[in-house]
């Protein structure tokens, strides 16, 4: 800048020369305070002292200060002589004016030194014009640079006063809040002592617990490992396995013809039998304590990728997702039985009542879901929990229910629902529909035949998709699987047998010989006897079907629609008993005919 500005002059009278250098040295200065306002506001902060301002030296603001005062004693001395010398010409008598010579012509070329940027140009000497052009430029340059500077200077003098205000209320609110910090925190102190304590107290009950887990641990790891096959196989003998009722006949008249060796006799074998059973019954606690509890299948990968697709539907609650619900579902279904098949009944019992338990909370409703679900059972030939005509005919009282108004007809709803319970057979359902029917004419008697409000409508159209829904746990098939070749269960109570043995053995002593029974008597008991025995032999190899359980829903459809909330995985437990009914056929069998045997003696 300070090598242009003494150019920049050129061309201009002394005084417009004095001027210029003035407003320079007006800004220049005006420049050098704002520095200095800068540099006083950086010693209160407490930052280093710095020559540079903004881009800016502030020793070559200085120098270029200088160097405008020099130019302006110069441009005053040059003033001050020009000013004597018009004073010296003034007091001179001016002489003769000359004769003024013929001015040139126009057409001449000559330079003069009076010739204006314009004239000289056209005469071919471009560089006045040159010269202008530049100080022009050079003076809109250096002002665009002073309106930089300038606003430079005020921006940081209001980030300055904001600063300062920020610090001002910082200041203010410091000692105020911390009284109230501290008396907030004060009672979280002492609450967080008293957690502190009890997390204490825990972490030693705790230690407690883990010594005590060490040691039944390290009893749990020395117990021998159980051979569940040869356990089953023990049991089916002792159980299950087929019983001679001609000798066991033959071995209870032996005993009871005896006298008392023959109850000594049957003592000792109903003691040896007690020891048996008594052993088994340990070896089945065992079983028992290590299956009872909570079997969780919340890790297994089938489960995790329902309760994904389960999740994404209650999200978006897209019938798209229905193939897929319902694929998976049937694929934890066939698992669950496999595992039953297999011999581990307890644990595909447990998935099939959680599966129950998901497939209750989704939720489906209208004509398009039930497309969807028959199209995908019929495609993937899925098993079919309903009759397809019942199916039918709830779709199309769906369908026509949809079309209708608001507030339906009586006789649409009936119908509906009859459908609906034809298809589904769910008690707790047809209660929950019947209490939505009844808020609907609640609703109907409320109105007395006025137009519906938009509310009204809203509440209306809500109560007409409850009575259209179902949940997806209709269509898949819980009853667990029959396990093929199992050993059949007899319809005799050993244990029962052994025990009215052990009672006979320890009778009292049959009524004196001077009052026999008479012989009719004996003849009518002994046919009897026989008969009954008769009876026995010949249901010595029928066995008892049981009918397949059907596992109850761990949640009815009420609590699933009403209460909207998502019920917790069911605990399943299971006992294993090894007794019979005590009003067993066999039972009674042995004790009349050993009550007949007293007699007779």
């Amino acid at each position: 800048m300070s090598d242009s500005n003494p150019k920049n002059l050129n061309g201009l009278s002394a005084v417009e020369r004095l001027k210029a250098t003035d407003k320079y040295l007006t800004e220049m200065r005006g420049i050098l305070a704002s520095m200095d306002e800068i540099a006083a506001l950086r010693r209160q902060r407490g930052e280093a002292p710095s020559d540079e301002f903004g881009g800016y030296k502030r020793s070559n603001v200085e120098g270029f200060v200088r160097q405008l005062e020099k130019q302006k004693e110069s441009i005053l001395a040059e003033i001050s002589r020009a000013e004597a010398k018009a004073s010296a010409q003034e007091s001179v008598p001016a002489p003769a004016a000359p004769k003024a010579p013929a001015p040139a012509a126009e057409s001449s070329l000559a330079y003069s030194k009076n010739d204006t940027a314009v004239t000289s140009f056209r005469k071919g000497d471009p560089s006045l014009a040159i010269e202008s052009m530049y100080t022009g430029l050079s003076m809109d340059i250096e002002k665009m640079r002073d309106d930089i500077l300038q606003e430079m200077k005020y921006t940081y003098k209001q980030d300055m006063a904001i600063y300062d205000d920020l610090s001002a209320k910082i200041d203010a609110i410091k000692p105020a809040d911390t009284a109230a910090i501290e008396e907030t925190l004060k009672p979280i102190g002492e609450h967080i002592t008293a957690v502190n304590e009890t997390v204490a107290s825990v972490k030693e009950d705790l230690s407690a617990v883990g010594g005590s887990l060490s040691s039944i641990e390290e009893k749990v790891s020395a117990l021998a490992p159980v051979n569940y096959e040869e356990l089953a196989e023990r049991v089916a003998q002792k159980m299950v396995g087929g019983i001679d009722y001609d000798a066991l006949a033959q071995h209870i008249v032996g005993i009871m013809t005896g006298g008392m060796s023959g109850a000594a006799a049957a003592s000792a074998i109903a003691s040896n039998e007690e020891r048996a059973i008594s052993d088994l019954n340990k070896k089945l606690d065992s079983i028992q304590s290590s299956l009872e509890g909570a079997i969780s299948v919340k890790e297994m990968p089938e489960f995790r990728k329902l309760d994904t697709l389960i999740a994404d539907y209650l999200r978006t609650y897209s019938f798209e997702m229905i193939p897929d619900l319902l694929l998976a579902a049937n694929g934890i279904k066939d698992m669950a039985n496999r595992y039953i098949i297999s011999g581990n009944v307890l644990r595909g019992e447990t998935m099939l009542s959680d599966l129950r338990v998901r497939l209750a909370r989704v939720t489906l409703w209208g004509s398009a879901a039930i497309a969807i679900v028959s199209e995908t059972i019929a495609m993937h030939k899925l098993p079919v929990t309903y009759a397809p005509e019942a199916l039918t005919v709830f779709s199309d009282a769906v369908k026509e229910y949809e079309q209708a108004p608001a507030l339906p007809a009586e006789e649409l709803t009936n119908r509906l629902l009859a459908a609906k319970k034809a298809v589904f057979n769910d008690v707790d359902m047809d209660s929950m529909d019947r209490d939505t029917y009844a808020e609907m004419l609640e609703i109907r008697q409320d109105l007395d035949g006025a137009a519906p409000e938009k509310g009204t409508v809203d509440n209306l159209t809500e109560l007409k998709k409850e009575l259209m829904s179902f949940n997806l746990s209709y269509f898949i098939d819980f009853s667990p699987a029959v396990r093929e070749g199992a050993p059949s269960e007899t319809s005799v109570d050993t244990q029962a047998i052994l025990d009215a043995i052990a009672r006979l053995g320890a009778a009292p002593a049959p009524a004196p010989a001077a009052a026999p029974a008479p012989a009719a008597r004996d003849e009518k008991a002994d046919a009897e006897m026989q008969a009954r025995l008769a009876q026995l032999h010949q249901s010595r190899s029928g066995v008892s079907v049981k009918k397949p359980r059907q596992l109850r829903p761990a949640i009815s459809s009420k609590d699933n629609k009403v209460e909207k909330q998502e019920q917790p995985l069911r605990t399943v437990r299971r006992k294993i008993e090894t007794a019979q009914e005590e009003s067993s056929l066999s039972k009674q069998v042995v004790e009349e005919m050993a009550q007949i045997i007293a007699g007779k003696k």
